[in-house]
């Protein structure tokens, strides 16, 4: 006679396994997902309508193409030796990391074109597109800017700031552990005043509700003191 905890034992060790599962997923590297994923075209026309306005001004010696697999998808940016574009910012912009959360980017290797054969800088970027369903890490971001603006805090740091200055913030969003970090940097970072903001920014971060599922984000912002 089959034990009666046997099936519940069984669920449980299933549950398990699938959380074991996510959590090696959501730790693989991005170029390590694209490559255990398969081709994934729905993806991929999604995301060139939003990389063509990004990219949309880039320009002569400088071509890209992407390819996605799952939800991964890999860009490669050719340029033509000696000209310079600051692809990495526009890539960057709020525009498509409303789209692709996580971003991953690697060292540029020489290369040449099969055409004219000039030599060629070939450089590539992973990007993680958003599941459509997922919380917006970036507006959980925006949210925590717009309440420490409207929170005092920043009047209250301005009494301890000798001279004025600023104070340059990035708040990462790590979706594994759940939690938001503080960067600092500007001409305030190290003085009573900046590290004030600081600590507010991470008091109100930790007391942040964090969506299941929600999707990470980096958002840049500057607090000038006084105010």
């Amino acid at each position: 006679m089959l034990n009666e905890s046997c099936p519940r034992q069984l669920a449980a060790l299933a549950d398990r396994l699938r959380d074991t599962e996510k959590d090696l997923q959501d730790r693989l590297r991005l170029g390590e997902k694209f490559e255990q994923s398969a081709p994934s075209p729905a993806v991929e026309a999604g995301l060139r309508p939003v990389l063509e306005k990004v990219l949309a001004g880039a320009p002569d010696g400088v071509s890209w193409d992407v390819e996605c697999q799952g939800a991964v998808c890999k860009l490669a940016v050719t340029t033509r030796d000696g000209v310079e574009y600051d692809w990495h910012e526009k890539v960057q912009s709020r525009e498509l990391r409303k789209v692709a959360g996580g971003m991953s980017f690697q060292a540029g290797r020489p290369g040449q074109d099969p055409v004219s054969k000039e030599p060629v800088a070939i450089h590539e970027a992973f990007l993680e597109v958003n599941d459509a369903h997922a919380a917006s890490g970036m507006d959980l971001l925006d949210d925590l800017i717009r309440r420490m603006a409207a929170s005092g805090a920043y009047a209250a740091c301005s009494r301890r700031a000798a001279e004025p200055g600023y104070v340059a913030l990035m708040l990462q969003l790590d979706p594994v552990q759940r939690s938001i970090a503080v960067h600092a940097g500007g001409t305030l970072a190290s003085s009573p005043a900046g590290r004030c903001v600081v600590e507010a920014f991470e008091r109100m971060a930790a007391a942040t509700a964090m969506p299941e599922g929600v999707l990470g984000a980096v958002r840049y912002t500057t607090v000038e003191l006084p105010q």
